[in-house]
């Protein structure tokens, strides 16, 4: 029964490890900033790889496709990593890529940046207004670049289900196991009184 036990444990351990154990990277998404403003943002990117600017903006027109369109921009990214030199990269525009059509917002990237896991402070800082963002309203982000997009989900599906399985699974093995122990009524009899 100790046998179980410790397997049930195990379950529950690593359950909650692919659960709670690795996580991607996440950005805060910031105002566009106007002429002679800037935003900073402080991110911890956990998995190394390529990363973008990323603008989401709302749908300015009605078409049912997603057409090819760049918006022009002049904006200087700083992204400062203790110990590491600054990257100081400008980005002169942005293209759409993508689209949430229930919401009506649609998404731009631009520039790009091999970024380490660690963390890391980000400034963007516009040297002029933006027509399109200050008047369709658009915020700013990074976005870590994913080729295998069908795949990255599946495996982030597996690992979260399979997590919760194996946590559950573990936790009724130990309430199982809670359950059946031994109990001591056969063990132990009721001394006899000796005259």
């Amino acid at each position: 029964m100790k046998i179980i036990r410790r397997v049930c444990i195990g379950l529950v351990a690593f359950g909650a490890i692919l659960l709670f154990g690795r996580r991607d990277s996440g950005f805060d998404t910031l105002p566009f900033p106007g002429a002679g403003l800037a935003v900073k943002m402080e991110a911890e990117v956990k998995t190394e790889g390529d990363y973008y600017l990323r603008a989401s903006m709302a749908k300015a027109d009605k078409s049912l496709t997603l057409d090819n369109e760049s918006v022009p921009c002049t904006l200087t990214v700083c992204i400062t990593r203790e110990g590491k030199p600054r990257i100081k990269n400008e980005v002169t525009s942005l293209s759409r890529y993508a689209e949430y059509g229930f919401a009506e917002i649609q998404y731009y990237k631009g520039g790009g940046w091999h970024l380490a896991p660690g963390e890391y402070e980000i400034e963007i800082s516009s040297r002029e207004n933006c027509s399109a963002a200050m008047i369709r309203g658009a915020t700013l982000s990074l976005e870590r670049q994913t080729t295998h997009v069908t795949e990255n989900f599946l495996v982030n599906v597996l690992r979260f289900y399979g997590g919760v399985l194996f946590l559950c699974a573990g936790l009724l093995g130990i309430i199982i196991c809670e359950f059946k122990k031994p109990t001591m009524r056969g063990s132990q009899r009721s001394p006899r009184l000796a005259f």
